[in-house]
């Protein structure tokens, strides 16, 4: 089973809000697992096409101007936010989000991307915004979308994380990212199976569902399991809300439509709709 260890953090963020809820888990994760923080914020200028040479060049530099106040303005929150002993950097680039963000994956491949679920930039869908849903699509990474409020400074731990399975041998792999993450923030691990067409009693399917969890994995944290009947990501909403779940630890298998690529249909509804922050662990095969 893969250890999930992250020592490099991407965190792009965009000033608004949502980047104080981001920082916090970014700081969260950091401490727990030893990692560093690279901190970026994309800023984009759009110019009229029929602006003059010499004004174009007057902009450019007023672009540079502000790029510098935007680094400090980035630093000094992840200064407030982080606090002196975690290491970090800060870049402002320009561009387009998505892109200069798929581009850092590409170049600079992180183990772990945290980012909000939707902030200043682009348009939201949902609750679920276009650039962490393109993001989301394309990163071979793990993905950490952050919903709910700030992590307080002093919190080092969860109380609950969630792993919704349906017994493959790629659910175990996100199982294992699962009781990682639940082991080093001291978290209760619920391993969760939905299914929707099952004539077996709940007590058989429950059986099963304990019986497929490997052994090395309690080891590592406290693991309760619940077996229930229904539409996976209508369940997985549900459980997550009602037991006020902290984290959710989703298999991420992309499928490729046109030149696009999608989530499975229970990733992307969950990620839509659920109200806790949702780790995307990606699968290149099986899954759901």
């Amino acid at each position: 089973m893969p250890i999930f260890a992250p020592k490099q953090i991407l965190c792009p963020i965009d000033l608004s809000p949502v980047s104080d809820i981001v920082l916090s888990w970014a700081r969260l994760i950091s401490k727990a697992f030893g990692s560093q923080i690279a901190i970026i914020h994309v800023d984009r200028s759009e110019y009229p096409r029929y602006f003059t040479e010499g004004q174009l060049d007057e902009l450019a530099s007023e672009a540079v101007i502000r790029r510098t106040t935007l680094e400090n303005q980035t630093r000094d929150l992840a200064q407030r936010l982080l606090g002196p002993d975690l290491p970090f950097t800060v870049s402002v680039v320009e561009g387009h989000a998505v892109d200069v963000i798929l581009e850092y994956l590409t170049k600079t491949p992180p183990d772990l991307v945290v980012m909000g679920s939707h902030g200043r930039s682009g348009v939201e869908r949902l609750l679920l915004g276009s650039v962490a849903e393109n993001v989301t699509r394309e990163a071979v990474c793990p993905t950490l979308i952050v919903r709910g409020p700030e992590i307080p400074t002093g919190q080092h731990q969860l109380n609950r994380v969630l792993c919704p399975v349906n017994l493959t041998d790629t659910s175990q792999e996100c199982a294992a990212v699962a009781s990682a993450v639940a082991e080093k923030l001291g978290a209760e691990l619920t391993v969760l199976q939905a299914v929707e067409e099952d004539a077996s009693p709940e007590d058989d399917m429950h059986q099963r569902l304990c019986q497929w969890i490997p052994e090395d994995l309690r080891s590592h944290c406290h693991v309760s399991e619940i077996a229930l009947k229904g539409d996976a990501a209508e369940q997985i909403i549900l459980y997550a809300r009602r037991e006020e779940i902290d984290l959710i630890v989703l298999g991420a298998r992309r499928r490729p439509f046109l030149e696009f690529s999608t989530l499975g249909r229970t990733t992307e509804r969950v990620l839509r709709h659920g109200a806790s922050s949702v780790l995307l662990v990606p699968i290149d095969k099986g899954g759901k």
